[in-house]
């Protein structure tokens, strides 16, 4: 993988407006996404017109046209997604619907990218800023129900998401917090460490308040990570942390009431579906559930039995056939999975195209950028090392929270991780030192 060193003139002032204008709007997405009524499209829909903007303003640039020459894999996994939406669509006759407008909105994660060439340390403190804001407000509407109500909170009274998927990206929001952001200076580094860990314990109280259980799949990859960078930097920090996983784990299981029934419920019901496959509780009806997909791929296994009321008719069916009960069949749409709703509801074909843009391409940069970074920089934890880093956590955390719960159900969330993976890859491909002018000065640059 090429990686950009940055080399490219400051900004004119049209440039540098519609750049400042495209970051604060990408520092609020995680908070647009929770407000009701339109606000989310309006920000994430001027997002991708001011990336174009930028992109045309930029054009003749010979350093832009080299940032866009190295995404070439980038671009082909955006069109192998296109073609197999659009395959699957045509199949069941339902071109250019919801299933095409949220292929796009993954896909425009690449001019946002385009967009972010002349990103610079100024504009990562507004974009981190507006993360760890956003980490704040949903920690506190999470503790704040059952501190003042007593019960478990329900999200959906003022947000867009549920409670699974609001507790899930705070979780995700939190740990990518703690990967990334570090003291630039001595001066602020231990005021920056005190707030990002307070932030973390924080969401981690929160997503213990609510009660789910999937946000808490996140947790064992973010240590996994976070050990990987500690054994970099010190090998006994690193063996501490696992120390403290180790004792939190047992606490929580063994001593913690309420978690440990949280847990044991879910082995709990899922013994009582073995003898009562259709009984209603939340693991029996996803075992339903997945039952369901697995019987829809085998049945259409290249361009699966469609999206929407097409998968709703389908899953209607296998009712019929005894698979699942008329409840499950009534009220859920999907199979609380996102490889096998889109397995299921597109085919293999589908599924293919979707697994190319949306984990294996980014994947493969941010594995580049990281690998670069270890070599360019040894045992030194790199901002282009943690940024690849906090992306690679983000893509991972959305994983393991597709396994159990449809992160991507809604336009939304697609269009939120578009627009941070797009992030992170910009972050992590640009060396820190800021536009080549700058470097100069500091002599790293010769004449």
């Amino acid at each position: 993988m090429s990686v950009s060193i940055n080399h490219h003139p400051e900004p004119s002032r049209s440039h540098a407006v519609v750049l400042w204008a495209l970051v604060v709007l990408l520092a609020v997405s995680p908070l647009a996404t929770l407000v009701r009524g339109s606000t989310s499209g309006v920000v994430f829909y001027t997002s991708y017109l001011l990336s174009l903007a930028l992109i045309v303003l930029n054009r003749h640039s010979p350093g832009f046209q080299a940032w866009c020459r190295q995404w070439r894999w980038l671009y082909v996994a955006a069109l192998v997604f296109l073609a197999t939406t659009l395959a699957a669509d045509f199949h069941h006759h339902e071109l250019f619907g919801s299933n095409f407008e949220k292929t796009i909105r993954f896909v425009m994660a690449i001019p946002i990218l385009l967009a972010l060439w002349q990103i610079k340390h100024k504009h990562l403190l507004a974009l981190f800023v507006g993360l760890a804001l956003s980490v704040l407000v949903m920690s506190l509407l999470l503790v704040f129900p059952p501190a003042l109500l007593g019960d478990r909170p329900d999200t959906v009274q003022y947000s867009r998401l549920n409670t699974v998927e609001f507790a899930s990206l705070l979780v995700c929001f939190a740990g990518v917090l703690f990967i990334f952001v570090s003291g630039a200076g001595a001066r602020w580094r231990s005021l920056v460490a005190l707030l990002k860990v307070g932030l973390l314990l924080l969401a981690l109280y929160a997503a213990y308040l609510s009660q789910t259980r999937t946000a808490w799949l996140a947790v064992p990859v973010f240590l996994l990570f976070l050990l990987g960078l500690l054994w970099l930097k010190s090998r006994l920090l690193a063996l501490l942390l696992l120390l403290a996983a180790f004792a939190s784990v047992a606490y929580l299981l063994f001593v913690d009431a309420a978690f440990h029934d949280r847990v044991f419920l879910a082995l709990e019901e899922f013994h009582i579906c073995e003898d009562q496959p259709h009984i209603d509780n939340s693991i029996c009806n996803r075992v339903q559930l997945i039952h369901a997909a697995s019987n829809m791929v085998a049945e259409q296994p290249w361009l699966g039995v469609g999206t929407g009321d097409q998968y709703r008719q389908a899953l209607m069916e296998q009712h019929h056939l005894g698979v699942v009960s008329r409840y499950v069949a009534d009220n859920f749409g999907e199979p609380h999975n996102d490889m096998l709703y889109m397995a299921s509801a597109t085919g293999w074909v589908g599924l293919a195209g979707f697994v190319c843009l949306v984990y294996l391409a980014p994947i493969f940069y941010l594995v580049g950028c990281v690998s670069k970074a270890l070599r360019a920089r040894g045992r030194v934890l790199s901002r282009p090392l943690l940024a690849a880093s906090a992306g690679l956590f983000f893509i991972a955390a959305f994983l393991v929270f597709g396994m159990s719960e449809m992160m991507f159900r809604n336009m939304r969330v697609a269009s939120l991780y578009a627009v941070w993976i797009a992030i992170f890859l910009a972050v992590s491909a640009l060396v820190s030192g800021g536009t080549a002018s700058e470097r100069s000065q500091r002599g790293e640059i010769k004449a």
